[in-house]
């Protein structure tokens, strides 16, 4: 499937962000509240709330960060 730059990195920056949402989620219900009897729950909105965050932000940062790095840096070929 063929898709536009930005497309391509809308999608990597959202895919990037559930995952480390998803495991930081996790891990920061687990330090805070521990396995209590509805720590599934507690984790998913958690997650829902930093997926809601992370993405705009990312969204917004991550093609900034780019053009920064291409800017200061030569990549070897």
């Amino acid at each position: 499937m063929k898709v536009s730059k930005k497309v391509h990195g809308l999608l990597f920056v959202a895919c990037m962000v559930l995952l480390m949402v998803f495991c930081m989620s996790f891990f920061m219900t687990w330090v805070n509240a521990g396995f209590v009897a509805d720590f599934v729950f507690l984790w998913m909105k958690n997650f829902g709330m930093g997926f809601a965050v992370a993405f705009p932000i990312a969204a917004l940062t991550v093609p900034l960060i780019h053009k920064l790095l291409d800017r200061f840096l030569q990549v070897e070929e």
